[in-house]
C-alpha cells in the first residue's frame, strides 16, 4: 500500500514537472509573445480630424495618467450615453501584472496606491492575468502589463481609442456586466454557446455585405438610399438563411449594443479635442466607417458586434428613440428596429452574393484561423500557474 502511494506521488510529481516545465518553456522560449515597436494600423484622417496612433505611453505612470483623463471625460458624459445609465461615476482599480502593484483612479481622476485586499473588499477579484477584469456597481478592476505598453502587436488595434485598450475592456465589458444585467432576458434565444458558424460561408458572405453596406451608410450621412440598400440585404438574409438569422439575434442584441457603447464612449473619452458633441461624434464615426478593413469581421457572433452597433448609430442619426425600452424587449436588435423604422418603404433589390464572394470569405476564414497564435494561450497559462 505504502509503495503504491509512493508510486502515485512520484507519477503526480513527474506530471506536475512536465506541466509546469512545458508551460514555462512554451511561454518563455517556444511561443514568445510577438513584439512590434511601431504602429501596425495607420491612422485615418480627413480635413476635420485624425483618429488612431494617438498616444504612446511606454511607462505605467504615463499610462495611468492617460487612463485617468479618459475616465474623467467618460464620467462627465456617461449619464447621456444610455437612458438611466447605471455605469456612471466610476472608479478604476488597476493592477500591473508585472510588478503586482495596484492603483485606484477615482471618478475625478485622482490616482492613489491601493492593495489587492482593498479591491477584494469591494467584491472584485484581481487575478493577475492578461486582460483580467472584474466589476462592481461603482467601478472596475483591470489588469495591465507595463511590458505590453510599448508593444503595438498587442494593443494597437482600435482606431476609435488610439491607445492601450484597457479602457475598451472597461466600457464594453462594463456595459455587459452592469447595464445589460438589468435587462429582461429571453431564454429562448439561441447560440448561447457563441458558435461562429464559419462553415456556412454563404451566410457569412451575406453578413459581410451587410456590414459593408451599413458602414457605407454611416460614412455618407443623409443618403437614405444607402440605408435602404443595407436593409434590403438584411431582409433577404432573414429569408434566405432563417436558421442563421435566428442564431444571430443574441449577438446582434448583446454584443451589438455593447460595441455601440464602446465606440461612442471611446471616441468621446480619447479624442475630447475633436469629439465633443453629437455633430463631431457623427463625423468621427463617418471617418471610422471609411475603414472596412478594420471595422468588419467574419463569424456569426463577431459580425453581431458590427451589425448591431452600426444599426444603432444609424438609429441615432435618424433621431429614433430606440434605447429607452430596449432592455425590456428581450428579442429586440438595433438592425431589426432600423428595419421597422423604414417599414412600408420600397426597398431596392438585395445584393446577392456570388461564388467569388463566398470563395473570398473561405480564404479569409482560413487565413484568420491560421493566425491564431499559441503565444497568448501559453501566456495565459503562465499567469495562472506562475
Amino acid at each position: 500500500m505504502k509503495k503504491a502511494i509512493l508510486i502515485m506521488l512520484g507519477v503526480l510529481m513527474t506530471l506536475s514537472i512536465l506541466l509546469f516545465g512545458g508551460i514555462y518553456l512554451g511561454h518563455k522560449v517556444i511561443f514568445k509573445v510577438p513584439y512590434l515597436g511601431e504602429p501596425s494600423i495607420s491612422a485615418v484622417s480627413n480635413d476635420d480630424m485624425s483618429l488612431g496612433n494617438r498616444y504612446y505611453t511606454p511607462t505605467m505612470e504615463e499610462y495611468l495618467d492617460l487612463l485617468a483623463k479618459q475616465l474623467v471625460r467618460y464620467n462627465e458624459l456617461a449619464p447621456t450615453l444610455w437612458p438611466d445609465n447605471p455605469l456612471v461615476n466610476q472608479s478604476l482599480y488597476v493592477e500591473d501584472i508585472d510588478s503586482g502593484k495596484f492603483w485606484k483612479i477615482d471618478p475625478a481622476g485622482n490616482i492613489a496606491d491601493t492593495t489587492k485586499d482593498e479591491i477584494q473588499k469591494l467584491g472584485m477579484y484581481p487575478n493577475g492575468q492578461f486582460n483580467g477584469h472584474d466589476f462592481y456597481k461603482e467601478g472596475a478592476y483591470l489588469s495591465v502589463s507595463e511590458a505590453d505598453l510599448s508593444n503595438y502587436a498587442l494593443y494597437q488595434k482600435y482606431l476609435h481609442l488610439g491607445s492601450y485598450d484597457a479602457f475598451i475592456t472597461f466600457v464594453h465589458e462594463g456595459f455587459h456586466a452592469i447595464v445589460q444585467s438589468g435587462w429582461t432576458s429571453d431564454k429562448g434565444l439561441t447560440n448561447t454557446e457563441r458558435d461562429e458558424f464559419k462553415e456556412n460561408a454563404e451566410a457569412r458572405a451575406k453578413r459581410m455585405t451587410l456590414q459593408q453596406q451599413l458602414l457605407q451608410a454611416i460614412s455618407q450621412p443623409g443618403d437614405t438610399g444607402l440605408i435602404l440598400a443595407a436593409l434590403s440585404t438584411y431582409e433577404d438574409y432573414k429569408t434566405s438563411f432563417p436558421e442563421d438569422y435566428k442564431n444571430s439575434i443574441l449577438s446582434d442584441r448583446s454584443e451589438g449594443t455593447a460595441y455601440y457603447y464602446e465606440l461612442i464612449s471611446c471616441l468621446y473619452a480619447s479624442y475630447p479635442d475633436q469629439v465633443n458633441d453629437k455633430d463631431s461624434l457623427d463625423k468621427a464615426l463617418a471617418l471610422l466607417a471609411t475603414r472596412p478593413d478594420e471595422y468588419t469581421d467574419i463569424g456569426l457572433v463577431v459580425e453581431g458586434y458590427h451589425v448591431g452597433a452600426y444599426a444603432a448609430i444609424l438609429l441615432d442619426r435618424l433621431n429614433v428613440d430606440w434605447k429607452k425600452d430596449f432592455g425590456n424587449n428581450p428579442t429586440a436588435t438595433p438592425i431589426e428596429l432600423l428595419s421597422q423604422h423604414f417599414n412600408g418603404e420600397e426597398l431596392p433589390s438585395p445584393h446577392q452574393v456570388i461564388p467569388s464572394d463566398i470563395d473570398a470569405i473561405k480564404v479569409a476564414i482560413k487565413e484568420a484561423d491560421g493566425e491564431a497564435s499559441p503565444a497568448l494561450l501559453f501566456r495565459f497559462l503562465y499567469t495562472i500557474f506562475f
